[in-house]
């Protein structure tokens, strides 16, 4: 957002690994269900415009929010399900 997207070249490449190896799915200590994650992963793509962060993470975003399609979840999570799924094109 203020041109220091270098600046997160760690904190990028462990959100990849935790989505890649779905280390998400049984919460984690900032996010107590997978689609908080999910959900915080479509914020940071709706707020960026980086073509190469979208390469790297949105195909991946939209196989593990596939995974989940179906599951059980609270109202919240359906809610972010549904929104994670319409960033990523779903119905």
């Amino acid at each position: 957002m203020y041109g220091r997207g270098a600046e997160l070249a760690k904190t990028l490449d462990w959100v990849h690994k935790v989505l890649l190896n779905r280390a998400y799915l049984d919460g984690t200590r900032y996010y107590k269900h997978p689609e908080c994650f999910l959900y915080s992963i479509t914020r940071l793509l709706n707020s960026c415009g980086d073509a190469d962060l979208h390469a790297l993470l949105k195909p991946l975003l939209r196989e593990r929010i596939q995974e989940l399609i179906g599951s059980e979840g609270d109202a919240v999570q359906l809610a972010m399900r549904i929104t994670v799924c319409d960033s990523v094109g779903l119905r």
